[in-house]
């Protein structure tokens, strides 16, 4: 499955340093930066670019006033990329990471477009992801964009994996597949991934923040050092209740782990 996130949706835009004309004719420079914004002038400044000039490569199709790589990379990850984040968290609510992650993707058309998949709203608020999914594969929007990016967008929604998926209480299962479980971590969030094998995995000593997390309950008799890329670290603090719950469930399940040795 294509990957689903920034990335993604630079790699489906396309970067183009000078300035073109996008689908709709609309100027753009960058990973779909529009040139037309009422603070392009201000964004270009800040990259020591003058927008008349920029414009200008557009309508005679010159290079002479483009972007550095890196400041594309920075319209993209400071403006761009938040701005249809927001749009989506509007549009729907916490979503799971990379089913929004796929509607990031589709909001790069524009927050009046996007609000536009009533359908497709109303299945991602039932969850019923798979409805979601075609309504998008069947939009006309999908027929615009390459089959590509249409098919990524498309998987990232239905998908069923654990990897991504957010759970805010400390529940048995935190996402549609009925296998992943939240496991509290050293600092109190919550973790999103599959039961694993307990000798995989080292103790939290030597847990770098950067690419693991330390999972204090599990059923493993010791804290675990979880690699981030088997799952995504959860946003929201847990309730006691569930907590409580799911704490009795793992004793119960390392009771009988150990009663089975």
């Amino acid at each position: 499955m294509a990957t689903c996130g920034p990335q993604q949706t630079i790699i489906n835009e396309g970067k183009k340093l000078c300035c073109y004309y996008d689908t709709k004719n609309i100027p753009t420079i960058g990973v779909g930066f529009n040139l037309q914004r009422t603070d392009a002038a201000t964004v270009m400044a800040k990259y020591h670019l003058t927008l008349a000039n920029v414009l200008k490569d557009c309508s005679q199709s010159t290079s002479n006033s483009c972007l550095k790589s890196e400041d594309a990379d920075g319209i993209f990850n400071t403006i761009s990329y938040p701005e249809a984040a927001a749009c989506v968290d509007r549009y729907v609510p916490n979503l799971p990471t990379i089913k929004r992650a796929g509607i990031i993707d589709v909001a790069f058309a524009g927050c009046a477009t996007l609000n536009k998949f009533v359908n497709m709203k109303n299945a991602l608020e039932r969850k019923d992801w798979k409805k979601a999914a075609e309504e998008l594969r069947n939009s006309a929007w999908c027929q615009q964009v390459k089959t590509t990016r249409c098919n990524s967008d498309y998987n990232c929604i239905i998908d069923e994996s654990c990897s991504g998926q957010s759970c805010g209480h400390f529940t048995t299962t935190c996402s549609s597949n009925s296998e992943c479980f939240c496991f509290r971590t050293s600092n109190g969030a919550g973790f999103c991934a599959l039961s694993d094998s307990c000798s995989k995995f080292t103790d939290c000593t030597s847990c770098l923040s950067s690419t693991s997390v330390c999972i204090i309950d599990s059923c493993c008799q010791r804290p675990i050092c979880y690699p981030l890329s088997l799952g995504e670290s959860c946003t929201s603090s847990p309730s006691g209740r569930n907590f409580q719950s799911y704490a009795q469930l793992n004793l119960k399940l390392s009771h009988e782990t150990m009663s089975g040795m």
